[in-house]
């Protein structure tokens, strides 16, 4: 015999799964930073988080699909997700499709620091850690403060979220 209870219960609880994950996203959708350092690093560590959880939810390949459009890309800080292989290869990039597949071995910030070796330094910890560099706005083209943050995802690849001071 179907018990309707467990029915009722595991909906509701799929439901406001769902519903809570997209209303966070849209209402991270609608922030912008600005020039705030703090605010843009816990937007950049939610966006990840919220990320994986999508990712758990609908899988991978239509996560990636909708990472591509709003609410998951913002223009606001150029907040979007995108991802590193430990061969320090760009898999993917919601931000920036153009540099999908380019490595980014020896590529240096602003300031010299190593951009590729700076992301993948954190990667397999338990706790997401932000890396701040200097690159020019994709935008404005004025040297910006940058931030990524990145988290295992499976294999060699590796999920970020990239944003910039404005």
């Amino acid at each position: 015999m179907i018990d309707i209870k467990k029915i009722i219960i595991l909906f509701l609880s799929v439901f406001f799964a769902t519903h809570g994950v997209a209303s966070d996203i849209n209402e991270l959708h609608t922030q912008n930073s600005g020039s705030d350092l703090h605010k843009l690093e816990d937007e950049s560590l939610k966006l990840l988080e919220l990320a994986f959880e999508h990712i758990d939810r609908v899988g991978l390949g239509q996560a990636l699909i909708d990472f591509r459009n709003s609410p998951w890309k913002r223009e606001a800080n150029q907040l979007h997700i995108w991802g590193m292989t430990d061969q320090k290869v760009d898999w993917y990039d919601a931000g920036h499709q153009e540099y999908e597949g380019i490595s980014f071995d020896g590529v240096p910030d602003l300031n010299g620091l190593m951009f590729a070796d700076e992301v993948l330094k954190h990667v397999h910890e338990e706790k997401p850690m932000i890396t701040h560099m200097v690159f020019p706005h994709p935008v404005t083209t004025i040297p910006s403060d940058a931030m990524v943050v990145c988290k295992f995802l499976l294999d060699d690849k590796h999920l970020c979220t990239g944003a910039f001071l404005e």
